[in-house]
């Protein structure tokens, strides 16, 4: 198990990456002190499941165009902002 700074790691990701995959593990130190452990997922399994058949929009017919709605952008805006 070998040491990192979190700027090494972010400086050689994708070798550490690769490395990784061949079943090397890392600690990530943050001013020397552990904050996480990067190893190799223990399944052989995908951790994202991708659909059998591509999405489509084909055959969607939309109800209102988001152009025949004046407001919206200042609507959604002031609702992310919690007003």
């Amino acid at each position: 198990m070998t040491s990192l700074s979190v700027s090494d790691f972010k400086a050689h990701l994708a070798a550490y990456l690769r490395n990784v995959q061949r079943g090397e593990t890392y600690v990530i130190t943050e001013h020397r002190r552990p904050v996480a452990e990067v190893r190799r997922n223990g399944s052989d399994t995908q951790l994202v499941d991708y659909p059998s058949e591509p999405f489509s929009f084909d055959g969607v017919e939309p109800e209102t165009s988001l152009a025949q709605q004046p407001g919206l952008a200042m609507a959604l805006i002031t609702e992310d902002r919690g007003e």
